[in-house]
């Protein structure tokens, strides 16, 4: 692991957003020594239809109220949307802010690429 500051890396994906009550987890730290920040998250829309979906930050699978980065959003067949960020997620140990999550109302339709920095605590 490339721990340099100022060192782009592929954090998730790419992979598709999960469907609502699947596991939404996109991106967990890999140790409670260690932190990620993003700084782009990148959706892309590979289906026939227009598609909604929700990222959150904090716990494991969570999407609770109060804890959105993108809140419904709607991308439109064979579109992207970019979000340039700087988003801090502490380690898996933190409970409340360890986990990118997210999901969508249709399977299979947007694929997700999350890039970042990590960091030891």
């Amino acid at each position: 692991m490339n721990r340099t500051k100022g060192t782009l890396k592929r954090l998730a994906g790419p992979m598709f957003v999960p469907l609502f009550n699947a596991d939404r987890n996109i991106y967990t730290p890999p140790a409670n020594t260690i932190y990620a920040v993003i700084r782009h998250i990148h959706v892309s829309n590979v289906s026939a239809g227009a598609v909604t979906f929700w990222l959150y930050v904090g716990g494991n699978a969570g999407t609770v109220a109060g804890t959105e980065i993108v809140g419904e959003r709607v991308i439109d067949t064979r579109d992207e949307f970019d979000y340039d960020c700087i988003t801090k997620l502490v380690g898996n140990d933190s409970g409340s802010a360890g986990y990118l999550t997210g999901w969508t109302d249709t399977a299979l339709s947007l694929v997700i690429t999350v890039e970042g920095e990590q960091f030891r605590s």
